[in-house]
């Protein structure tokens, strides 16, 4: 069994992926924080004798929509490939993202492994850490790239991203639905 958490449809809540050793996977989408309603994911994983084992959210192509990556057990052994389902929601117009690729620190060359990434609306803060989603955070993974779903912002106060270092850089009025990138190396 498998749990990932990220805003699936940009709408600026948080909704969670659930995987199943029975293939009955689901999503659970956060209703504006008052509540969450199951929506079923359709069978990925192929044939029957297949268990669910894990899943990472992740926007694998950079278009601003979450998809999700199963990696897959089998039930005498625990070894099986990795299926990707694309994120087909239809996402409105006030359902606004930004995408935060993070290099190595410009002055020390450290990489970007467990940096801060902070984005400012108003006084409200969102902040997410680079390197892994959930309990893929400590394994191989290495993912460079968070995904921030704004709802109806359409222009961010300011990002800002703080290496394990200390070293931080911040960018103000930064413009939504699109990559932008810090440091070196990308």
């Amino acid at each position: 069994m498998g749990v990932s958490a990220e805003d699936f449809n940009n709408d600026g809540y948080v909704d969670i992926v659930v995987t199943t050793f029975s293939g009955n996977d689901f999503v659970l989408l956060n209703e504006g924080g008052t509540g969450f309603r199951r929506f079923n994911l359709p069978e990925v994983r192929k044939p029957s004798s297949t268990r669910g084992h894990n899943v990472m959210a992740l926007d694998y192509n950079r278009n601003g929509k979450v998809d999700l990556i199963f990696s897959q057990g089998f039930r005498k052994a625990f070894t099986g490939g990795y299926r990707l389902m694309r994120n087909n929601l239809a996402i409105g117009p006030n359902s606004h993202y930004l995408l935060v690729r993070v290099g190595n620190e410009p002055s020390r060359a450290i990489t970007s492994i467990n940096a801060i990434v902070t984005v400012h609306i108003g006084t409200q803060r969102l902040t997410r850490r680079v390197g892994g989603r959930g309990a893929q955070s400590g394994s191989q993974s290495y993912i460079d790239t968070v995904h921030f779903g704004l709802g109806s912002t359409a222009v961010v106060t300011k990002v800002t991203v703080k290496w394990t270092t200390g070293f931080m850089v911040a960018r103000t009025n930064v413009r939504a639905d699109r990559v932008i990138r810090f440091g070196v190396g990308l």
